[in-house]
């Protein structure tokens, strides 16, 4: 095959994957630091070769293999959820989550450990047919299958993470609160690290829904709107339902009531003892009808009592690290058994060989230690 050739047909496989992300040529000139979008068009249409340094670069935007960026086959693009309230989403934070999602499935693999295909499916879901009682009684299976606990917010991380292979990744995401994806891949959460943990945590909860409902059948994109709005919903009540479980919930409440009456200090404080917004404990309260329907809209419309909200200190301390802690530690396992290089292991923190060691020890971990390969006889 001519050279010409060779180039028209990875040109057109470029366009085809820059137009199925929604990109401008502009905007993937920017990927390859590139100073005129007129150079991408030329790479389309066959004019211009891509260097090897900009097929790595390419390769890695979007998640494929070299070989399949050179290939003839055309691979669809992954299916990312995400919940904003905009039409759009930065092309280069959805790239960067199913890159997060591969590696995280590559360092598992390499220390034998699950990848996702244990995340429990539910049958014949559908926003029409299901009904709330449905979704509170899953809420409540699998907050006992993971051994949640009457207070879910603190340990339900580390529990879809171990027993389901959930990867969870935090970052500052400017037109969304988080996303979802699942795929050969594996399966991802991605939240927003700007906002405050407890907003992360309904988060968690409501895009763990969409995972636990996601099937071949299931095609959010073809709904209508009312069926998306349904399916939110029910994706809210599952997430107030996992996160604050009724029993709990109801047993704590008691606590605080006086001559028929709670104060709102006790109700702020209830909040976060939970690790969940006050907003969202409100309405689960008046849900289960304990405070009237119409004490959310109060809440909402008060600038005191939000004021007093704020003013209410809680534990800033935050679990959103760049990079989830377990996959850290595997990605070094890894390393540390020789079956990846110092520089894969550089690439797969997203650091230089350089900082690694400064990186690692966020995590406390030594990068040079040689007691971590000291052994213990089992015999």
């Amino acid at each position: 095959m001519h050279i010409e050739a060779i180039n028209l047909r990875i040109g057109k496989r470029v366009r085809k994957l820059r137009e199925s992300w929604n990109l401008s040529q502009r905007q993937l000139a920017e990927v390859l630091d590139l100073k005129h979008p007129q150079s991408i068009s030329d790479i389309e249409k066959g004019g211009r070769a891509l260097k090897a340094y900009e097929l790595t670069v390419l390769s890695g935007f979007f998640h494929i293999e070299v070989k399949d960026l050179l290939g003839l086959k055309i691979l669809n693009k992954p299916v990312v959820q995400w919940r904003s309230e905009k039409l759009s989403v930065d092309s280069k934070d959805e790239s960067q989550f199913v890159q997060r999602c591969n590696n995280y499935k590559f360092v598992a693999e390499c220390t034998g450990s699950n990848h996702g295909s244990v995340l429990p499916q539910l049958p014949h879901y559908s926003p029409q047919t299901t009904s709330y009682e449905d979704v509170h009684e899953w809420a409540h299976r699998f907050r006992k299958a993971l051994s949640l606990g009457d207070k879910p917010a603190y340990s339900i991380r580390s529990a879809i993470e171990d027993e389901w292979g959930v990867w969870v990744f935090s970052k500052e995401l400017s037109s969304a609160s988080a996303a979802c994806t699942k795929g050969d891949f594996g399966i991802g959460i991605l939240l927003n690290s700007r906002e405050p943990r407890w907003r992360q945590n309904y988060s968690l909860g409501h895009e763990l829904f969409h995972l636990l409902t996601w099937g071949p059948e299931i095609q959010p994109q073809k709904w209508t709107d009312s069926f998306k709005k349904r399916n939110e919903t029910l994706a809210n009540i599952f997430a107030s339902a996992l996160l604050m479980p009724e029993e709990s919930i109801r047993s704590d409440f008691k606590k605080f009531v006086s001559d028929g009456s709670i104060q709102w200090y006790d109700i702020l404080m209830l909040a976060r003892s939970y690790d969940v917004s006050t907003i969202a404990l409100v309405w689960r309260l008046a849900n289960l009808e304990l405070i009237p329907r119409s004490t959310p809209d109060a809440f909402v419309s008060s600038k005191e009592l939000s004021e007093l909200d704020k003013g209410l200190s809680r534990d800033e301390c935050s679990h959103s690290s760049r990079l989830p802690e377990r996959y850290v530690r595997l990605a070094y396992k890894a390393y540390n058994d020789s079956s990846i290089s110092i520089g894969r292991l550089a690439d797969l923190l997203e650091t230089s060989v350089s900082e690694l060691s400064d990186e690692l020890q966020k995590y406390d971990i030594l990068l040079y230690d040689n007691a971590y390969k000291a052994t213990i006889s089992t015999s």
